[in-house]
């Protein structure tokens, strides 16, 4: 009987693949968007309430942009830093994101008036709760701790990046 499968089938899958790679599409392109969204609004926030923490948030949005691009490029080294590097980018990502949410939100309550938003289309506190708030967070804290369990507990990750 003939072989059905061909002599490079049997090559063991190298570089990024699998759920390593979906990580980076999501870095890459879902999550860029996010990180977008919550600049824009904490910045019109931030700009009606206080000018003064518009230029420092903006420095912090910065940093974390270059961190995530030098992150992104070394998920294609085999390097071991790779993994303690992937876990405090989830840490600091998630605490970033988180901060920003919650005192965005807290912003909004102790001044609805601020424009960050059509806030006209939200008719209770709930509505402003649930949109501005835990869905967000939501996906925050998801993401991060998703992630962090898969660098843990990967054994491609394990293989990939190992010593």
């Amino acid at each position: 009987m003939e072989e059905f499968r061909r002599e490079y089938e049997y090559d063991e899958e190298t570089g990024v693949a699998g759920f390593l790679l979906i990580f980076l599409i999501t870095l890459l392109s879902f999550d860029f968007v996010v990180v977008i969204i919550i600049l824009i609004q904490s910045k019109n926030v931030y700009s009606e309430l206080a000018d003064f923490l518009v230029t420092p948030f903006l420095g912090i949005f910065g940093v974390y942009l270059l961190f995530k691009v030098a992150f992104v490029i070394s998920l294609f080294t085999k390097r071991e830093a790779v993994v303690k590097l992937a876990k405090f980018f989830l840490l600091t990502r998630g605490i970033l994101f988180s901060v920003c949410i919650i005192s965005l939100y807290i912003f909004l309550l102790l001044n609805p008036s601020v424009d960050a938003m059509d806030m006209s289309k939200m008719e209770t506190t709930w509505q402003l709760t649930f949109r501005m708030l835990l869905t967000p967070l939501l996906y925050t804290v998801l993401f991060s701790v998703g992630w962090t369990i898969y660098f843990k507990r990967s054994a491609r990750v394990r293989d990939r990046y190992s010593a």
